[in-house]
């Protein structure tokens, strides 16, 4: 940059003093670089890829904290964020991706053992729909984290060409079976709904109760 242009040599002497780099660290100092470059990139405001990248980064963050989308626009004025357009142009292909990639992690991952752990017993977004039952409802969320063993591929036969599995023992048609029968068809059930007959009748009876009150207010 300097060798198109002379004079950004002081520039960049100026701001670099301006940070006070007297004796601070090597690890102090190579954090500063890394700072400055940034700053650079933001004033200069230019299409490098890697600052476009660094954007997306802060614009995804501060969405994730619940940061309005004026105040995502505002940043993006001052070059420091994507706009909020381009942030849902981001998220939506983020959603798309994620099918392929998981695809593809489990194609990469398929003479592994896995270990699934799968989280339905919480209800936790809900939405604000009063009607004249209720103030609001809550919407049922599963969450499934699948992570691959990275080591030795499970053995399926013996050396000498038999199964390693004892049908007796551990039959996987049974296995698929009882997930696709029981456990499955459980998991599409909120947790509410699995428990729901364990409410007494003398609640459900209250619950419907109308009380009266008397309003007159007395000083």
């Amino acid at each position: 940059m300097v060798a198109k242009d002379f004079r950004l040599s002081s520039f960049f002497d100026s701001i670099y003093n301006a940070s006070l780099p007297e004796n601070r660290s090597s690890k102090y100092l190579d954090k500063l670089d890394k700072k400055l470059a940034v700053e650079c990139y933001v004033i200069c405001g230019n299409q490098n890829a890697k600052l476009t990248a660094f954007k997306k980064d802060i614009s995804l963050f501060v969405d994730l904290m619940g940061v309005s989308t004026e105040a995502i626009d505002a940043l993006s004025y001052a070059g420091i964020t994507i706009s909020r357009r381009h942030l849902d142009r981001e998220k939506s292909a983020i959603a798309d991706n994620h099918p392929h990639k998981v695809t593809s992690y489990l194609e990469n991952k398929k003479n592994n053992a896995f270990v699934l752990n799968v989280d339905d017993y919480y209800n936790i977004h809900t939405k604000r729909t009063p009607d004249t039952c209720s103030t609001s409802s809550a919407a049922h969320i599963t969450t499934l984290l699948l992570n691959g063993v990275d080591a030795m591929a499970i053995p399926r036969v013996t050396p000498n060409g038999i199964s390693i599995h004892n049908p007796k023992l551990i039959d996987s048609d049974l296995i698929c079976t009882f997930l696709d029968s029981y456990y499955i068809g459980r998991m599409a059930k909120t947790f509410n709904d699995q428990l729901h007959h364990e409410v007494s009748l003398d609640e459900k009876l209250e619950n419907m109760t109308l009380h009266k009150y008397d309003d007159r207010i007395k000083e």
